[in-house]
């Protein structure tokens, strides 16, 4: 046989693909081969006393393998002891000598050839400290790995251990290891032995943390299989233990309590048999174990549910106006949507029920006038507050396989309510959120449709519950975040807010008489005159609705409280000494408009806190034709400004305006508040008039405010929220305003007892607002008597209609 280490030059061998598996120097192994390149090769070498190169493949599953599937560097080895095995396979011992280098990899005699170059590792040379370290080190580690692993032949160990030889040593334990193959190609490529030395190791150590971690998994699996098996054996002993004690009987005796709600129930029969099996489950379970407790606790809920328990209404039209005037001021068209209902209702009681949708800003009451509701009809009362929710599950409930489940929220306020006929109040409904656990708006859509609710699913129960008896009213602050296929079952019932005589009103008869109860004190003790709430309305609070209002009277009382105490004597409070207690007041009208000014404009605004002023300001300067628009506008703003501008364009001259103003005029449209975000399609009038004011030079009436939004032909379109933007202009003392001709109709939405104070000029093109609000050029330098309301004026008109 050819002696491989005296071997210089480059030769030419077979070669014998490996698969999965790396062989290094000085290493005996047997191994399998049955392709016939493979078959062919070991044959050959046999034949003819040839040495073979063992490669790895790179990809074990490649089965007819070219050089690029072939790591470079592999052994040779010599080939012994040849057994054939059935299905064409041979068994061989190959005696691995020294590394080799592959070449080149061709086919040849049907079988892979390679010209292979000889190998030599690096000598080794001045053994120094580090390296008897690592060697140590390296003999330690191994030794504890050998005793993890506990499948590595004693022979190699003791070769280990008596051999001081690094490449010897190394190539032995790089051999023995149950690693990754590429890891061992890595060590088999390395020709330094101190290198291979400090990798291997390094790989030791990182396998024998691997094992541990493992052997860990492992004790912790095998523990709990103990623990389950001992489980279940004390279970079958308590279950023979409860036999003997009789304790068996007691879930027999609660199943057939089961069994007796079962037949007096009038449930659906599809309920019934469902139930029927579900008790049957629940007696044959162990008493104390998981399962029955859960079958246990989803009967206890399904018997609850009210399947045929309902409140019989009594509807009195005339009770129910009383009860709803009694505990609400105002609101006029909410009530008579509301008694229309129920008086088609007390006609037809098996109409169904429509889903009301009360929709205005915060604190106009829509929460508190569903409870008058159901205690005007003698209903039961369930609110459930959708605010933040967005886990479909709250809504349809859980599936009763899970750890902690449970029903969801309209089955749970049922329940509660213990008839099937409630009211159920569904609060926030614009809020509503939606994320990868589901969108509960859409699990809402089964419940409020009204040809679907009769068999309402929850996951919980899974049975069909009838919810066609229940009256939803749902609230919202504003519709423009409702799905829309939830707010098409809804019909919508606005609440727009109070007027300033409505507030004071509910001050005075509810809030100042439900604060004097809670503090206990008496009007003697502490007087709030009519004249201080008026001040607190004007100057302290600006609201839609009475939450802050209420607010800034518990503040009063309480401070009033404490004077109260360290001076002993009684206290009245007007609009006078109210800033003793409230401090300086907040809200003062902008003295900047109190006279006509050029390019100052007052608009409307809708928001969804009520309605709101809204000015907006004009320049024009000399420049080269921009147009900037500031103040945190939307796009549909910023179109206005687009809109207005190219309208003053085509009708510059019969205004007196230089027709190329476009080019020789920058104009700056700012709207004041710009931390505030604006938006919306009705402020074109009054950016247009403000414009046209700055470049006419002529000024603008202070009096006058308006809304509506402007065409690119000069129309006036309408707009929407008359009433709220009324309210507005009522608040900041403004009686004169400018509304699209379309929505004369509107007005009669407004309070009677503030519609008398306004005089509302329909206007359907933008000429009619320039004759309207803008002052003429020969009296500019006159001084025009404001038309506005001072404060003090303002508290007397009102104070006159108490």
């Amino acid at each position: 046989m050819t002696d491989i280490k005296n071997v210089q030059d480059t030769i030419e061998i077979p070669v014998l693909p490996l698969r999965g598996i790396t062989i290094f120097p000085n290493t005996a192994i047997h191994l399998d081969a049955q392709r016939d390149f493979s078959v062919n090769a070991i044959e050959y070498a046999i034949n003819n006393n040839k040495p073979v190169l063992l490669l790895t493949q790179i990809d074990a599953m490649v089965e007819e393998p070219k050089q690029e599937d072939f790591y470079t560097i592999g052994t040779l080895a010599t080939v012994k002891n040849l057994i054939k095995l059935p299905n064409n396979c041979v068994r061989v011992l190959v005696d691995a000598k020294v590394r080799g280098k592959s070449h080149e990899i061709y086919p040849k005699n049907k079988m892979l050839y390679t010209q292979v170059e000889i190998l030599e590792s690096a000598p080794v040379k001045n053994i120094t400290k580090k390296n008897e370290a690592e060697i140590r080190s390296l003999k330690d580690i191994y030794s504890e790995y050998f005793r993890i692993i506990g499948r590595i032949s004693p022979d190699i160990m003791n070769k280990v251990i008596n051999s001081n030889d690094i490449d010897l040593l190394t190539d032995t334990i790089s051999g023995s290891l149950i690693i990754d193959y590429d890891d061992k190609q890595y060590l088999l490529e390395t020709l330094d032995p101190k290198k291979r030395l400090t990798r291997l190791i390094k790989i030791i150590a990182e396998e024998i943390k691997l094992l541990n971690i493992e052997i860990d998994i492992q004790s912790k699996v095998k523990t709990q299989l103990d623990k389950n098996h001992k489980d279940y054996y004390l279970r079958e002993q308590m279950k023979v233990i409860a036999e003997e004690l009789g304790e068996d009987e007691d879930v027999k005796s609660e199943a057939a309590v089961y069994e007796e709600k079962l037949e007096q129930s009038k449930m659906p029969k599809e309920a019934k048999e469902k139930l029927q099996k579900e008790i049957n489950r629940f007696s044959h379970l162990p008493p104390y174990s998981q399962e029955s407790s859960v079958s246990r606790t989803y009967l206890d809920i399904v018997f609850d549910l009210p399947w045929d328990k309902s409140t019989k209404e009594k509807i009195n039209i005339e009770k129910c106006m009383n009860v709803l005037n009694n505990d609400h001021y105002g609101l006029t068209d909410v009530k008579e949507k509301i008694t229309e209902y129920l008086s088609a209702k007390k006609i037809n009681p098996d109409i169904k029920s429509q889903i009301l949708c009360l929709v205005g800003p915060p604190g106009v009451g829509k929460t508190s006038i569903v409870r008058s509701i159901a205690k005007a009809i003698g209903r039961k009362y369930q609110r459930i507050s959708l605010g933040g929710v967005h886990d479909e599950a709250e809504i349809r409930g859980h599936r009763k396989t899970y750890v902690g489940s449970m029903p969801g929220k309209i089955i749970s306020a049922i329940r509660s309510a213990g008839v099937n006929n409630p009211i159920i109040l569904l609060d926030e409904i614009d809020k509503l959120a939606s994320d990868h656990k589901g969108d509960p708006a859409s699990a809402l859509l089964e419940a409020l449709d009204s040809e679907q609710n009769y068999s309402f699913n929850d996951n919980y129960i899974d049975l069909p519950f009838d919810l066609s008896n229940v009256l939803f009213i749902t609230t919202a602050n504003s519709t423009d975040t409702i799905p829309g296929p939830l707010l098409d079952r809804m019909e919508v019932i606005s609440l727009s807010g109070y007027t300033r005589y409505e507030k004071f009103r509910i001050a005075k008869d509810h809030l100042i008489k439900k604060q004097y109860k809670e503090h206990k004190i008496t009007k003697k003790q502490i007087n709030i005159t009519d004249s201080a709430v008026y001040t607190m309305l004007d100057f302290y609070v600006r609201e839609a609705g009475v939450r802050n209002m209420e607010r800034m009277i518990v503040s009063l009382i309480r401070k009033a409280e404490k004077k109260y105490l360290l001076d002993n004597n009684s206290l009245r409070i007007d609009e006078k000494n109210i800033e003793e207690y409230l401090g300086k007041k907040k809200y003062l009208f902008d003295k900047r408009y109190n006279e006509p000014q050029i390019g100052a404009a007052m608009g409307l605004a809708w928001t969804q806190a009520g309605g709101d002023t809204l000015f907006c300001e004009a320049v024009a300067v000399d420049g080269t034709g921009k147009i900037g628009a500031t103040g945190s506008l939307g796009d549909v703003m910023k179109e206005s400004t687009k809109i207005a501008t190219t309208h003053i364009r085509s009708i510059s001259s019969s205004l007196g305006i230089d027709k190329d103003f476009y080019k020789n005029k920058d104009i700056f449209i700012h709207f004041p508040d710009g931390a505030t975000p604006k938006d919306g399609p009705s402020a074109g009038i009054t950016i247009a008039l403000a414009v046209t004011s700055a470049l006419t030079g002529r000024k603008i009436r202070c009096d006058v405010a308006m809304t509506g939004e402007i065409s690119i032909r000069g129309n006036v379109l309408p707009i929407g929220g008359l009433k709220e933007k009324s309210l507005a202009a009522h608040r900041a003392g403004i009686f004169n305003i400018i509304i699209p001709k379309d929505n004369e109709k509107d007005i009669e939405d407004i309070p009677k007892e503030i519609v008398n104070d306004f005089n509302f000029m329909p206007v359907s093109s933008f000429s009619e607002v320039l004759n309207i609000a803008l002052l003429p050029e020969e009296k500019e330098e006159k001084k025009t008597e404001s038309l506005v309301v001072t404060e003090f004026q303002k508290y007397k008109v009102f104070e006159n209609k108490i």
